[in-house]
Parts: C-alpha cells; structure tokens; sequence
C-alpha cells in the first residue's frame, strides 16, 4: 500500500528537482553564450582598430597637451581649453570619453564615469 502512494509522490519529486535541473543549466549556458558573444565582439573590435588612425590621433592629441601645460607660453591656453571644455554640453563630454575608450579601451571607461 505505501509504495502505491510514494512511487507517484517520489515521481513527482524527480520531476520537480529535474526541471530545476535544467533551468540552472538554461542560465549556465544563457551565461557562456553572453561572455562568448562579448569575447567575440572585443576581439572583432581590435582587428578594427589594427587599421585605425584614430588611436594615434588621440595619443598625439594628449602628448600635445600634456608637453603645452610645460611650456609657460601656453599654459594660458591649455587653461582656458579645459575652462572652455567644462561649459559643453554634458552630451558632448560623454561623446568625447567613449571616443576615446573606444581608442583606448570600453572597460577602462568604466573605471572613471561617476
């Protein structure tokens, strides 16, 4: 008698602990499939930019600056160019740092946004 009521309860127990199963392994795999896609995407972007001028673009862009802040004739200059940065729109600011990691980097961008 008691195994004709806990056959169709341990049965029905299975199947709950089964599904379970394989919704743990649907997240597993929804996870791999994420990071792939991402790993992928890095790696396409980086064989893009092996033809890219716009790296060096910027990296001359900042050894200008940089080599203006120690030539007192246009520290003036590089002063009221970051003055005049702060006014632009916020778009405009957002625009120029993810161009720039772009150049450099998306997750190094993550690092300095507030």
């Amino acid at each position: 008698m008691w195994q004709s009521i806990l056959k169709p309860a341990l049965g029905l127990v299975e199947t709950v602990i089964k599904g379970k199963q394989r919704v743990k392994e649907a997240e597993i795999s929804a996870k791999e499939k994420a990071i792939e896609s991402k790993d992928n995407w890095e790696l396409e972007m980086a064989k893009a930019s092996a033809t890219s001028w716009k790296d060096e673009l910027w990296t001359v862009l900042f050894v200008a600056i940089i080599a203006a802040c120690f030539i007192p004739s246009t520290q003036p200059y590089v002063f009221e160019g970051f003055r005049a940065l702060e006014e632009t729109p916020t778009w405009f600011q957002i625009a120029i740092g993810m161009s720039v990691s772009a150049s450099f980097g998306i997750k190094a961008y993550t690092m300095f946004k507030k």
